[in-house]
């Protein structure tokens, strides 16, 4: 009697074994299943988001390349355009410069352009994304000393392009550069009544805090002036 209520034990320890196992069976299947799925759903979110940045690369290549234009950095490199690629299985946005004349180009602007043309770049696709934007939840642009590292020719170049598109943004710019700071007093003098130009100078640090000096520029009372030069 003790081997049949032995043997009986086995059996019924055997037959719960196999209905785990078949659980187990299900439980895998059914997480290979979630797997495969997910899986393909991640695949497909990569390739419909590379496809939207490609797109969005797309459309804001033409501003960009005009932007970069307008500053002229480099006297063969003159094109820009942001190349959107998968590498890694990871996206990857690329700025890609280009000398048509040539036929080259480069994906390493950093290895060909200078300290100063960097910079100048970088402004330049900074400004183009910031105006890619049709309806930002704040109309303005903000640049921390956007001259360091540039030289005489491209800051007339950012000048000019600053100039250009503070009718589209608010400019905010910063720099500790006092020369920098009375050009852009002077490039930017409002050229309407209702635009106005505000400068803040930090004139010292104190134990309370900052001492500010601000001033309101407002347009030219005439857009001409006649200057006298020579004797009486």
């Amino acid at each position: 009697s003790d081997l049949y209520r032995r043997r009986r034990e086995l059996e019924r320890a055997l037959g719960e074994t196999k209905a785990s196992h078949a659980v187990s069976i299900k439980e895998t299947a059914a997480r290979d299943a979630t797997y495969r799925l997910a899986s393909a759903v991640i695949e497909g979110l990569r390739e419909a988001t590379g496809e939207l940045v490609a797109k969005r690369a797309a459309a804001i290549g033409p501003s960009l390349d005009r932007i970069y234009a307008r500053v002229d950095p480099h006297p063969g490199f003159k094109s820009v355009q942001l190349v959107s690629r998968v590498w890694n299985k990871r996206g990857r946005l690329d700025t890609e410069i280009r000398d048509s004349v040539k036929g080259l180009h480069s994906t390493a602007p950093h290895v060909v352009l200078s300290s100063s043309q960097l910079n100048a770049l970088a402004l330049s696709v900074f400004l183009a994304l910031n105006l890619g934007v049709s309806r930002p939840p704040l109309e303005a642009v903000l640049l921390d000393d956007p001259i360091q590292s540039l030289d005489d020719v491209n800051l007339l170049g950012v000048m000019d392009l600053l100039r250009r598109y503070k009718a589209r943004r608010q400019l905010v710019v910063s720099t500790h550069d006092r020369r920098f700071a009375s050009l852009l007093q002077r490039k930017l003098r409002p050229a309407t009544p209702t635009g106005s130009l505000a400068l803040v100078r930090l004139v010292e640090w104190t134990r309370s805090g900052p001492i500010l000096q601000q001033a309101t520029i407002r347009s030219a009372d005439s857009p001409w002036r006649i200057v006298r030069q020579g004797g009486s």
